[in-house]
């Protein structure tokens, strides 16, 4: 992509002063001098708007820093059509679970300035997503990249979960009367918020 001088917003145009032989040796060299620096000034250009269409590609806006943790949970439940909250939050249904792992797995993979040290540790991306444990990233990290790797051999797109249909039976608590289930802290025979309860 090549922007002509035409396109700077503020071009100025310096008349030079000719004297009776023409322009003098200092004048030429002024005349150099401000060419390379526009020359510089463009190339700067150039780059910022490659720059700005790379991070267009990937969905996120052009601050000139890198993106938050709050950021990028946000581009991910965007684009898995679920809520932040749903991210942080304790269901453990596949249709947030999976987003949020691949959440688990954009926050690992961000590195610091130079690229050497991440910018997040494992403690921390679990503090973020709702306090869960380091165990608990590592292992959202590896089913990711499972599903990643999976997509890749099949040549296909990497697999979305999928909402539960209305015909699907209502998962409840199976407990005694008056007490509250362990897991997502619903009552006997309400509706289980986690899943992993007996369908009726």
């Amino acid at each position: 992509m090549t922007i002509a001088p035409t396109d700077l917003p503020h071009a100025t145009v310096t008349l030079i002063p000719l004297g009776p032989d023409g322009p003098t040796k200092r004048t030429l060299d002024a005349m150099e001098a401000e060419n390379a620096s526009m020359k510089a000034a463009l190339e700067v250009i150039q780059q910022n708007a490659e720059l700005k269409a790379q991070v267009a590609e990937v969905g996120l806006s052009f601050t000139g820093r890198p993106p938050t943790w709050k950021e990028l949970a946000a581009d991910v439940a965007d684009r898995r059509e679920v809520t932040v909250a749903d991210l942080i939050g304790p269901s453990h249904a596949r249709w947030i679970a999976w987003p949020r792992q691949e959440l688990m797995a954009i926050l690992y993979a961000q590195r610091k300035p130079g690229g050497v040290l991440r910018r997040w540790s494992l403690p921390q991306i679990g503090n973020f997503l709702g306090g869960r444990d380091h165990t608990t990233v590592i292992k959202g990290i590896r089913r990711h990249e499972g599903r990643v790797r999976e997509a890749l051999a099949d040549e296909g797109p990497i697999p979305r979960a999928k909402r539960a249909s209305p015909d699907r039976p209502t998962i409840v608590c199976m407990l005694p009367a008056n007490e509250t289930c362990p897991g997502c802290g619903a009552l006997a025979g309400e509706p289980c918020r986690d899943g992993a309860r007996r369908a009726t």
